[in-house]
């Protein structure tokens, strides 16, 4: 159903059908090479040598006691079981998280928490069809106290929108939320402000997301 990709950090630690490959120190997980997690039929692991061994391999998993007891809490993503993301996307991607395939049908929340780096100027969410073809992007700039968001087809860029009720701010951690409706977006700022964007391209199902900049994803999900 969905396929996060992330740059690579560099070679894995061995070929798993998982595609992870992650290392410990000190008792917190740190990357020594992802480039894709599917969040398809079955959980993600930290660590492939910590899968289960009746789970390694499959596409499905049915051994909901022998993940549970791995500690981590698990939860739907994309409508298919997995391990919740308990690291820091934006260190593991080098500031840049994007996901391709995903299922984002009209009537669904975008559901969004993380970090704002103390040094950011700003960050950007995009959503749309890639990364030409964007439905929303989302753009806090802190320099100028505005929030723009716009449109994106091929090379051309719609009229930006501002909003000047900016409730982001450097070194915060902030929840927020972007309902995907026919007739537009409706983003739900930490604060309760709500702001409107309209679905300029006029697509109803959106397969693209994307967060660059001073934002880091501590976790997110689809409702």
């Amino acid at each position: 159903m969905g396929r996060l990709r992330f740059l690579q950090l560099g070679p894995a630690s061995r070929p798993t059908a998982l595609l992870v490959g992650l290392g410990w120190r000190e008792g917190r997980k740190q990357a020594q090479g992802l480039w894709k997690a599917s969040t398809r039929g079955f959980p993600l692991f930290p660590c492939p040598a910590q899968c289960p061994p009746a789970c390694r391999g499959r596409e499905t998993c049915g051994h909901t006691g022998q993940c549970s007891r791995m500690g981590f809490p698990k939860r739907r993503v994309l409508g298919g079981c997995a391990i919740d993301f308990p690291w820091d996307v934006s260190l593991l991607a080098q500031g840049k998280f994007e996901m391709m395939n995903m299922d984002m049908k009209l009537g669904t929340t975008l559901k969004i928490k993380g970090k704002i780096a103390n040094d950011a100027e700003g960050f950007v969410i995009n959503l749309g069809q890639g990364a030409d073809k964007l439905n929303l992007h989302f753009n806090p700039r802190f320099c100028e106290s505005t929030i723009v968001c716009n449109s994106r087809d091929g090379d051309s860029w719609g009229k930006e929108q501002r909003e000047n009720h900016i409730c982001f701010s450097p070194g915060s951690e902030v929840k927020f939320t972007v309902t995907f409706e026919s007739d537009g977006f409706k983003v739900k700022l930490p604060d309760g402000h709500l702001l409107t964007f309209p679905n300029r391209l006029g697509h109803s199902h959106l397969s693209y997301l994307s967060v660059q900049g001073g934002f880091s994803v501590c976790s997110f999900k689809l409702q």
